[in-house]
């Protein structure tokens, strides 16, 4: 059985509505996957390092909050970010 596209995916559905526009929530993930991909750890940081990441212009906080609530990303035991099944969902050249 094929795996859902991710505009079909429930996760992103909820951001999208959250943030108010598909475009903006695909535009802001994308930004976020390609640090964590390129880094190949899926720690990306603060809050403010997740939004700066994500060229995020509105009210701080916001994206995060919204990523959080989505399940795109975990906040670990210190505080710190990370992008929710990485090393699952990564292309393969971001896991070897």
């Amino acid at each position: 059985m094929a795996r859902p596209s991710l505009f079909t995916n429930l996760k992103f559905r909820r951001l999208a509505m959250r943030l108010g526009n598909p475009g903006v929530a695909l535009g802001h993930l994308a930004m976020i996957w390609y640090a964590a991909y390129e880094s190949g750890d899926p720690r990306i940081g603060t809050p403010r390092d997740v939004e700066c990441l994500a060229f995020w212009d509105g009210e701080a906080g916001e994206l995060v909050s919204a990523l959080l609530e989505a399940g795109f990303l975990d906040q670990l035991e210190d505080g710190q970010l990370q992008v929710h099944g990485l090393t699952n969902y990564a292309p393969e050249d971001v896991t070897n």
